[in-house]
């Protein structure tokens, strides 16, 4: 049966990525022989048509995207699966750089599902999955979306963080720059210094009487030996 209708096109296409979707949300295993005569097949055939023949690009991403997703969750050789056809709907160049970054991170998101074995991980995909979690922080950056910027940053950090590639650790250095990123130890150090003056404030339950406690500094000798102050402060209904 031949479709030559703009409409039947529409519906042989609907059908194919649908077909796609229901396969995926079954949650069977998906075989070697499921993804070469099913999934990549109508995939292709939807993903062609919908660009060629129907110009319609939104119909597309959105094809891919769903189908990327469900296989990303299905984990093991699937999560590679996924990663390839997010880099298909890159191909098909987002109209807008938000959606571009989205579907950058979500490559990298896909390659970290991706489990080694053994204790080398071997098998595993994580050193892919930093470098698009870079070049994702990288577009955050251009974008100004800082805070997505440092989370990309990072995941990326647990493979690039002791790198012996002088040009990979300057880049890093400047998206760590660019964003503002700062680990949790460097806030820890940046804490103690500001430890040397407390202040703590009591409020009693008794009437209307408000007592402050301020400690001072612990330096004894230069405040007299006194390590403490303490100022009261009454209402005109306590003095009554």
């Amino acid at each position: 049966m031949r479709y030559l209708s703009h409409r039947n096109l529409q519906y042989l296409m609907d059908v194919q990525e649908m077909t796609v979707i229901t396969l995926l949300l079954l949650g069977q295993s998906i075989t070697a022989k499921t993804r070469a005569d099913t999934i990549d097949v109508y995939l292709e055939s939807a993903c062609y048509s919908y660009v060629t023949r129907c110009s319609s690009f939104y119909a597309a991403l959105r094809c891919i995207l769903v189908a990327v997703e469900l296989l990303r969750i299905s984990g093991g050789s699937s999560a590679e699966l996924a990663a390839k056809w997010a880099n298909r709907a890159l191909e098909l160049k987002p109209k807008y750089d938000v959606g571009r970054a989205m579907i950058t991170q979500r490559v990298g998101e896909c390659y970290s599902v991706k489990k080694g074995a053994g204790s080398g991980s071997w098998g595993g995909r994580r050193r892919k999955a930093a470098m698009w979690h870079i070049l994702a922080a990288e577009t955050w950056i251009v974008l100004q979306k800082y805070t997505q910027a440092r989370q990309c940053i990072d995941i990326a950090m647990s493979i690039y963080d002791k790198t012996t590639f002088n040009d990979i650790s300057r880049f890093i250095t400047q998206l760590k720059l660019d964003s503002g990123y700062t680990t949790l130890l460097n806030l820890e150090d940046e804490g103690d210094g500001n430890n040397d003056l407390d202040e703590e404030s009591e409020t009693l339950q008794m009437g209307k009487r408000k007592s402050m406690i301020v400690a001072s500094k612990p330096d004894a000798d230069a405040q007299g030996g006194e390590n403490w102050a303490e100022n009261e402060f009454t209402t005109s209904d306590d003095r009554a």
